[in-house]
């Protein structure tokens, strides 16, 4: 989705440190191949923004089930133990 660029702004709402940053922002939006570049640019951060967004889903999704094997890795391992013990149990009597 494409959304136009609209530049509407007052240089004496700014500090004077920034005015001239300003002033440069406003001539490179009147010159259309600027335009078509920060448009480019604006495609590709979407992009990135989504790719973020499906590792960060990855991310989470492998963190949970690290945490979840984690758990039956010690109910397991709690089972094993009380499997010895009744072995052990069985054993003396």
């Amino acid at each position: 989705m494409k959304t136009p660029h609209f530049l509407d702004i007052s240089e004496s709402e700014y500090p004077a440190e920034y005015r001239e940053v300003i002033r440069r922002l406003i001539k490179a939006a009147s010159e259309p191949q600027v335009r078509r570049t920060m448009d480019v640019e604006d495609e590709i951060i979407e992009e990135l923004g989504g790719l973020e967004r499906i590792i960060a889903v990855r991310d989470k999704t492998i963190n949970d089930q690290k945490r979840e094997l984690d758990d039956q890795r010690r109910e397991l391992d709690d089972q094993k133990k009380l499997i010895e013990e009744l072995k052990q149990q069985l054993g003396k009597k």
